[in-house]
């Protein structure tokens, strides 16, 4: 199973630095709005406010994005371009590999992004930032391929078996748990700043730096 790390940063440093280059729109690229079950291909996905989404098996060229109260689930599907949700319900991308970045913030529900029973390996090509979620978060078993940020999330936090092309940040979380076990980080494992202990353990990094130990 194949990993990346991520580089810390910080501030709008690091905002700037992870945010990534946009991508470039289709022309005649056509938007689906799903408010049940997608199984086809499609060139954008927009979830509006307060549905339900179910991806299975489905191939998106670019963009999702996820509506306020919205919720998301896909399963053994690809994603080409962003995964973009803002004040969510749930968020849950299951053995999907996503082209660019991963963008949730704000979701009120459970964050979770990775494989199902560790049976395969999903990826994000770019950058996964998780910033000011209300539920828990875990990331387990992705193929991360720019930098991974866990920010100001009020839930439980895991982070397992992960590889990260760059750096890795856990920063200012206030949750009763944050869990960072089993990750090879590239870059710097970067732990900061969590109202909680880190429980960390058999990391990976070329630094590792903060409330994490190897």
């Amino acid at each position: 199973m194949k990993r990346t790390i991520v580089a810390v940063l910080s501030g709008a440093a690091c905002v700037a630095a992870m945010a990534g280059p946009a991508m470039a729109s289709t022309p005649n690229a056509t938007t689906t709005t799903c408010t049940g079950t997608l199984t086809g291909s499609y060139d954008r996905v927009v979830v509006p406010d307060g549905a339900t989404c179910t991806l299975h098996g489905a191939t998106v060229t670019g963009n999702i994005t996820v509506g306020i109260g919205s919720s998301l689930y896909t399963m053994n599907s690809t994603i080409g371009g962003n995964v973009m949700s803002r004040n969510a319900a749930t968020v849950r991308l299951i053995n999907t590999s996503i082209g660019h970045n991963v963008m949730v913030r704000g979701t009120t529900g459970i964050v979770r992004i990775g494989s199902k029973d560790c049976r395969v390996d999903p990826s994000a090509a770019g950058n996964l930032m998780l910033k000011f979620n209300l539920g828990n978060v875990a990331v387990c078993d992705m193929t991360v391929g720019h930098n991974l940020a866990v920010l100001g999330n009020a839930g439980r936090v895991g982070l397992y078996r992960n590889m990260v092309g760059n750096n890795t940040l856990v920063f200012r979380n206030t949750g009763l748990a944050n869990r960072v076990r089993n990750n090879t980080v590239t870059g710097n494992l970067n732990c900061r700043g969590n109202v909680d202990k880190v429980i960390s353990a058999r990391n990976t990094a070329a630094a590792i730096m903060g409330q994490c130990t190897a």
